[in-house]
């Protein structure tokens, strides 16, 4: 049974202290973020099953893009909740990729593995420097669009810098397709090279 008051302030009193649904933008957009997330896991187990290399992450990338372009929503952020979920559970997966192996070939060959990355990786900067500079790029932008490293840890780190998150995914996407594109046939015409 509902109970209302009868006089004027316990109607106020009552008034504010019952739930409240989001005003219209708040509600349009919990719901938008939960239809990007939805699309984005399907588009995720989709990249998973077909073996694509880096499918799982490319794929979420392109459907949710494709959905927001579509039907104009805008969903800016997550809440700061989840963003924190998502760094942690990529900190995590970036942690649980790390094993005795990987330590072992650092033991072993670290002097060759630490030449090779660093100077991939002083190369990279140098020519993003130069192209921000030219193109009239943001330089964190630029750097971590022209990093070397891994998607996930570079989107993450995108994310959390304030970079232009776009410009960074656009061309880490466009990296990981010319190098699943080119590098098996770099790899096979090196491969068949007589010593």
């Amino acid at each position: 049974m509902l109970c209302v008051p009868q006089s004027e302030d316990d109607r106020s009193d009552w008034a504010n202290s019952q739930p409240t649904r989001p005003s219209g933008d708040a509600h349009e957009t919990v719901v938008n973020l939960g239809v990007a997330i939805v699309i984005g896991l399907a588009a995720a187990a989709l990249g998973q099953r077909t073996r694509v290399p880096g499918g799982a992450i490319v794929a979420p990338i392109l459907a949710v893009a494709a959905w927001r372009l579509t039907v104009n929503q805008r969903v800016d952020v997550f809440p700061g909740w989840l963003q924190l979920l998502v760094y942690a559970l990529l900190g995590t997966g970036i942690g649980l990729s790390i094993d005795r192996s990987s330590l072992l070939a650092l033991r072993v060959d670290w002097p060759v593995l630490l030449l090779m990355a660093a100077s991939v990786y002083v190369v990279a900067v140098a020519c993003v420097l130069l192209i921000a500079r030219v193109f009239q790029i943001d330089a964190a932008s630029a750097l971590l669009a022209g990093s070397p490293g891994g998607f996930t840890g570079i989107a993450g780190l995108s994310l959390s810098s304030g970079a232009n998150v776009a410009q960074v995914v656009a061309v880490h996407t466009t990296r990981l397709l010319l190098i699943y594109a080119t590098l098996p046939f770099i790899l096979a015409a090196v491969n068949a090279r007589p010593d």
